[in-house]
């Protein structure tokens, strides 16, 4: 762990993986019911299909810009069980490290250092238990591979770690929490003057109105969704509360689905997203899924993922 006192800079946001969820602007906490809720909502699990598996890529932040993030990661689940594996590279991790000197408060600033990185890899294995018939519970247990390079050397370092989630359902109405990087692992980076890694814990409270669950004969494909965080986080790309809300469309049997949303940082540089993305069935049980983000430049970006679902 980092010394008392020793300067820190922080790590990743949680809109990092998923073309669905980046495409409804990151309202996806209450929505995520693939496998890619090992990453949004390990509760949320439950609701998916019998299996479900994921594979894709995303990339975030035009250039020139602080915290550019590439990603990929798969990811299988059902209902009870899930296993993931993500690999983020987010880059210019120096362009926000604190400069604060010793008793002032902490500022965030451009130090005039060469460029660094961050390198993470996180395999994870969820679990879920379902409380009641509506009320669920997971957990998402990860092994934390990451290495923060400095001064041309890199320190690869390993940490356990843990995410949590709960989702309650109310007829069409979806009611998720989820906690994330909750021991707050801590990366240290060698070389005089460039501050270690923290990846700090994040709350996010989400709401969503799921359409498909309305009584019978009354159901619509469609779903509205809200997220909230429920504190203020620091990131490679500056402090972070975000408000976030999407709404997706499905047409032609649930074989194309049209989804939209928007973003926005409440603190720091108050970063503005607006998102767009779409489904589209290759064959039964195999869609294609892709995200465009547009907006702040450090947050403009794409992703694509491949799906299948049975």
């Amino acid at each position: 762990m980092t010394a008392l006192g020793a300067p820190c800079a922080w790590g990743q946001d949680v809109e990092s993986v998923g073309a669905r969820a980046l495409g409804m602007g990151g309202a996806f906490v209450a929505v995520a019911n693939d496998s890619s809720a090992t990453w949004w909502n390990p509760a949320a699990l439950a609701t998916g299909p019998f299996v479900d598996v994921t594979l894709g890529t995303a990339s975030a932040g035009a250039d020139p810009s602080p915290g550019r993030l590439r990603s990929w990661g798969v990811a299988v689940g059902y209902p009870a069980l899930g296993a993931s594996y993500y690999r983020l590279r987010i880059t210019d991790t120096d362009s926000l490290a604190p400069t604060g000197v010793p008793g002032a408060g902490r500022q965030e600033g451009r130090v005039g250092v060469p460029s660094q990185s961050l390198k993470l890899g996180q395999f994870g294995v969820t679990v879920v238990h379902s409380v009641f018939p509506r009320l669920h519970a997971g957990a998402t247990f990860k092994f934390v591979h990451g290495s923060a390079e400095g001064t041309g050397s890199e320190s690869m370092e390993n940490h356990v770690d843990a995410d949590i989630g709960v989702l309650g359902v109310a007829g069409p109405v979806r009611l998720g929490l989820t906690a994330r990087n909750l021991s707050e692992p801590v990366l240290h980076r060698p070389g005089d003057g460039f501050p270690d890694v923290r990846l700090a814990r994040l709350v996010r409270l989400g709401v969503a109105f799921d359409g498909d669950l309305l009584p019978a004969g009354r159901t619509r494909p469609f779903t509205v969704s809200l997220d909230a965080d429920l504190h203020a986080y620091d990131t490679v790309r500056g402090p972070r509360r975000v408000v976030a809300a999407g709404a997706e469309r499905w047409f032609a049997a649930r074989r194309l689905g049209l989804r939209g949303g928007a973003r926005f940082n409440q603190v720091g540089a108050h970063e503005r997203v607006g998102a767009f993305g779409a489904s589209v069935a290759l064959v039964k049980g195999i869609m294609a899924e892709a995200h465009a983000s547009l907006g702040s430049r450090a947050e403009r970006g794409w992703g694509v993922v491949a799906r299948a679902a049975f």
